[in-house]
């Protein structure tokens, strides 16, 4: 079996690894890290192999950060009509794993992501999509990020 978690501000990788092993010796596996040996095999009726692999952290920007603020702004302003704001969704935290916790460290810099797929694009697949309508959406998006003075 294999666990693809993704992490949360406040819960490293190497926290949730701990929990999981944790668990798994509660429930009375012997727990290894990597293919149990033949004499480990004889000894223990239950054994589980844990092999952590790379992890992420999570980071993320405050919706009410001043990034966040001028990134509303703009999108809003971008989609305007009639001189009216158009409303933006803001949410917190993306599901899938996005690995800016190295580069955020890095900088020292706050950041957005802006996704611009449709809902069904299939992503990490073969055969992916993108409706048109999304891209010039998205064209539109970061026509108006690079015009908005932060």
């Amino acid at each position: 079996m294999e666990l693809d978690l993704r992490t949360t501000p406040g819960a490293p990788p190497t926290y949730l690894a701990g929990l999981i092993e944790t668990h798994m010796r509660s429930k009375g596996y012997f727990v290894t890290k990597g293919e149990p040996t033949d004499e480990e095999r004889a000894r223990h009726d239950k054994i589980a192999s844990l092999v952590i692999a790379r992890g992420s952290a999570a980071a993320f920007t405050r919706l009410d950060s001043p990034l966040g603020h001028w990134a509303q702004s703009s999108l809003a302003k971008s989609f305007s009509e009639a001189g009216e704001p158009a409303k933006t969704v803001r949410i917190r935290m993306m599901g899938g794993s996005v690995p800016t916790d190295k580069l955020v460290e890095a900088l020292d810099l706050p950041f957005v992501i802006v996704p611009l797929v449709n809902p069904d694009n299939n992503q990490h697949s073969f055969d992916e999509n993108l409706r048109i309508g999304h891209f010039l959406d998205g064209t539109r998006v970061f026509s108006g990020l690079l015009r908005s003075a932060f």
